[in-house]
C-alpha cells in the first residue's frame, strides 16, 4: 500500500516533469520566434540559398525521425499506414523530437513542420484518398508503375468485389517510389536493385514490392496492397447477402459443430476466407480452437474474443533450417498443443499431408484452398501430397483424402458480383483415380438478364451418407437437425440452364 509520503514524492516528480515540459516549450518558442524574427533581415540575394538549404535539412530530418519511430514507437508507425485516424498519435510524439533537440526552421512553423512530417513518414499520396473515399471497403489497391506511353502512374483498387480505375495518380514515377520506399522502410524491410521484391506486413493489410531490374514496362514500381477487412460478417449476413440459404446455415451449424472435416474452397476473390470466419462462429466457445497461417490475416482473436482460440503464423528461413517454421511445422507441434480444431488458413504445400494426418487422429480440421470446383479441391490436396514425396501411389493418396475429409464447400463470384456457394458436396470414397461423392447442394441459375444479373437459387439435391448421419449422431447432434438432410431432396425446376446442360451431359461421368 503505498504511504502519504511515497503519493507526495510521486506528485512532486510528476509536477517537475510538467514544469520541464513547460519550460522547454518556452525555451523553444522563444528560439523560433527569435530566428523568424531574423529572417527579415536575410539579404534578398541568399534567401534562396536559406530556403534551399532548408529543403535539405527537412529530409534529412524526415530520415531521422522515420529511423526514430521505427525503432521506438513501430507499432504506432505501423497502424497509421493504413488507418489516418491513427497518425494523430504520431504528432506529439514528434512534437516532442523537435523540441528535445531544438529543431526550428525560418520558413515553416513547428505546427506545420509536425503535419508535413506526419504526412512525409506515414502518409500515402493519392493512396490515402482511396481508402478515405472506401468507407471500409477496400479489399485491394494496385500501383502498375509508370506507363510507357502516357508517361502516368496507373492506380486500380478493388471496392465491395468491384475493380476500379482510380481518378487520381501520383505526380511522377518518382513519387511512386518515394511512396513505396517508404512502405518498406516503415515495415522495416530492405527494398532496392540488389533486392527488388518486398513482402511487408501491417497490422490491417500487407503490401508486395517489385522494382527495377524485375519491374518491366516502365520500370515499375509495382506495389499491390491486401487490406484486411474489418470482418463481422456472421452466417446470418451471408444468408442475408444470398451467400447461402438457412437450410444451409443450418448443415455447416451441424458438420462443423459435431466433428466432420472439411474445406472450404474457391478461386481468389471468392470470398471463402469470410465464409470460413463467419463459419468458426458455430463451434462451442469451449472448444480449443488452434489457427495456423501463413500470414496472420483471418484475426481470429479479434473476431471472437469469447472463443477458446490460439493463432498461429509460419516464419520461413531459408539460411537456417533449424528456425524454419512452416505449416508442417506447427502442424507436427499442433498435437501437442490438445487443440480440439485444427483450422489452416490456407494449405497449399506439404502442410496437406500433416493436416490430413491430423484429421485421422481425431482432430477436426478445416481449411481454405483454392480451386476451380470441390470435387477438383481432391486432385489439389493430392497433388500437394505427391510434392510432398510421399510414398503412397496416387490411388491411396485418394482414399486417404476421402477417408479424411467430409465435406467441401466451393464459393465463386459470380458475374453479376454477387458471392455465392455453388456448391456443398460430400466426400465418401475415392475410386478408379475420381472422387466419389454426393452433391448436398447446388446454385442452379434459373435466369441471367439483359442487365447480368442472375436469377436462381439454392436446392438441397442430396442427402448425407447414412455413415456421416451416424457418426453426427453419435457426436451430440440433434436428430431433428440431423433429419433436414437425409430427407428426400428437392426437385430443381425444369428447363433451366443447369437442366438444359443436365440432358446435354447425363451420360458423361466427367460432368463437374
Amino acid at each position: 500500500m503505498t504511504t502519504i509520503e511515497e503519493k507526495k514524492k510521486q506528485a512532486f516528480a510528476r509536477a517537475r516533469v510538467k514544469n520541464r515540459r513547460g519550460l522547454e516549450d518556452v525555451a523553444y518558442r522563444e528560439q523560433e520566434e527569435k530566428i523568424q524574427y531574423n529572417q527579415q533581415f536575410i539579404p534578398e540575394h541568399e534567401k534562396q540559398y536559406v530556403i534551399e538549404q532548408e529543403k535539405e535539412m527537412l529530409k534529412d530530418l524526415t530520415e531521422k525521425i522515420a529511423d526514430f519511430l521505427s525503432e521506438e514507437h513501430g507499432a504506432d508507425l505501423k497502424m497509421s499506414l493504413f488507418d489516418v485516424s491513427m497518425r494523430s498519435r504520431l504528432k506529439p510524439i514528434i512534437e516532442s523530437y523537435i523540441k528535445k533537440n531544438k529543431i526550428v526552421f525560418t520558413t515553416i512553423k513547428s505546427e506545420v513542420l509536425v503535419e508535413r512530417l506526419v504526412n512525409e513518414i506515414a502518409g500515402l499520396g493519392p493512396i490515402d484518398e482511396i481508402i478515405k473515399e472506401g468507407e471500409g471497403k477496400i479489399s485491394e489497391i494496385w500501383v502498375n508503375g509508370e506507363n510507357p506511353i502516357t508517361q502516368k502512374v496507373d492506380i486500380y483498387y478493388e471496392k465491395a468485389g468491384q475493380k476500379h480505375r482510380a481518378n487520381g495518380s501520383f505526380i511522377d514515377q518518382e513519387h511512386a517510389y518515394q511512396i513505396a520506399r517508404k512502405i518498406a522502410r516503415n515495415g522495416n524491410q530492405s527494398w532496392g536493385d540488389t533486392k527488388p521484391l518486398a513482402n511487408v506486413r501491417y497490422p490491417d493489410g500487407r503490401v508486395n514490392l517489385v522494382r527495377g531490374p524485375i519491374a518491366t514496362g516502365g520500370g515499375g514500381p509495382y506495389v499491390s496492397f491486401r487490406l484486411f477487412p474489418k470482418d463481422t460478417f456472421l452466417l446470418d449476413d451471408l444468408v442475408h447477402l444470398g451467400s447461402i440459404n438457412h437450410d444451409m446455415k443450418d448443415l455447416i451449424t451441424l458438420v462443423m459443430r459435431y466433428g466432420l472435416n472439411g474445406l472450404m474452397v474457391g478461386p481468389t476473390g471468392s470470398g471463402k476466407t469470410t465464409l470460413f470466419t463467419a463459419s468458426i462462429d458455430v463451434i462451442k466457445d469451449t472448444d480449443r480452437i488452434l489457427l495456423m497461417e501463413d500470414t496472420e490475416e483471418m484475426r481470429l482473436r479479434h473476431k471472437y474474443p469469447y472463443k477458446h482460440i490460439i493463432t498461429e503464423e509460419t516464419k520461413p528461413n531459408s539460411l537456417k533450417e533449424d528456425q524454419h517454421i512452416d505449416l508442417s511445422t506447427l502442424t507436427i507441434n499442433a498435437l501437442r498443443q490438445k487443440p480440439d480444431y485444427m483450422l489452416y488458413g490456407e494449405v497449399r504445400d506439404k502442410a496437406a499431408y500433416d493436416a490430413l494426418n491430423g484429421a485421422n487422429t481425431g482432430h477436426r480440421v478445416w481449411t481454405t484452398l483454392h480451386a476451380r470446383s470441390a470435387a477438383r479441391a481432391v486432385q489439389r490436396l493430392k497433388n500437394m501430397i505427391l510434392e510432398h514425396g510421399s510414398k503412397m501411389d496416387s490411388e491411396s493418396i485418394g482414399k486417404w483424402i476421402a477417408e479424411s475429409i467430409d465435406i467441401i464447400i466451393f464459393q465463386k463470384l459470380y458475374p453479376d458480383n454477387k458471392r455465392r456457394v455453388k456448391e456443398i458436396i460430400e466426400l465418401v470414397d475415392y475410386k478408379n483415380g475420381e472422387p466419389i461423392f454426393r452433391t448436398l447442394y447446388q446454385y442452379i441459375i434459373e435466369n441471367v438478364h439483359e442487365d447480368g444479373s442472375i436469377e436462381g437459387r439454392h436446392y438441397r439435391i442430396g442427402q448425407l451418407s447414412r455413415e456421416s448421419a451416424n457418426y453426427l449422431i453419435d457426436e451430440g447432434a440433434p436428430f431433428d437437425l440431423v433429419k433436414k438432410f437425409i430427407q428426400k431432396p428437392e426437385q430443381p425446376k425444369e428447363n433451366t440452364i443447369h437442366t438444359m446442360l443436365d440432358e446435354y451431359y447425363q451420360n458423361d461421368a466427367m460432368r463437374y
